[in-house]
């Protein structure tokens, strides 16, 4: 498997594996829509649609939406990469404006990819037909655990 197709239709198994899981993740909705590790740095990139109860009093999406978002997206490309399990370390949210709209692309960039430890940088998107508005930010830390990764192949 070494075309960004290939890895991309793998990670979607793998998300599809992590619903089934997480019932929060399968709640939240978030899709693969290219995973490419071809280049220097390996770049996810995810596509969430808004639902109504997911929104605020502003009629954006909520914050803590928004951060599981960002977790979801980042931990899948790490356990991806590894082959093992991974859990949180850390991560920090900039939120830059209301997260408007129905349909948002989240792009992950995996800087490093450890033994023990992955970073990275995400950003949200809101999508519209001719444009996409950076609504916030992340930067995530995962540690990869001693459970290997198991999906059906």
């Amino acid at each position: 498997m070494n075309s960004v197709e290939d890895k991309t239709k793998r990670m979607a198994k793998l998300m599809d594996a992590n619903m089934k899981r997480v019932h929060f993740n399968n709640e939240l909705g978030l899709e693969i829509e290219s995973f490419d590790e071809s280049g220097k740095y390996p770049l996810g990139s995810y596509i969430y649609k808004r639902k109504d109860k997911h929104i605020n009093n502003y009629n954006a999406i909520h914050g803590g939406i928004v951060a599981s978002v960002f977790d979801v997206a980042m931990g899948i490309g790490c356990a991806a990469l590894t082959n093992h399990m991974v859990t949180t370390a850390d991560m920090s949210f900039s939120f830059l404006r209301p997260a408007m709209g129905d349909l948002f692309r989240i792009t992950v960039e995996y800087g490093h990819v450890g033994k023990n430890l992955v970073n990275c940088t995400a950003k949200m998107y809101a999508v519209e037909e001719d444009k996409e508005t950076l609504c916030a930010t992340a930067l995530g830390n995962y540690f990869v655990l001693e459970m290997p990764l198991m999906i059906e192949e």
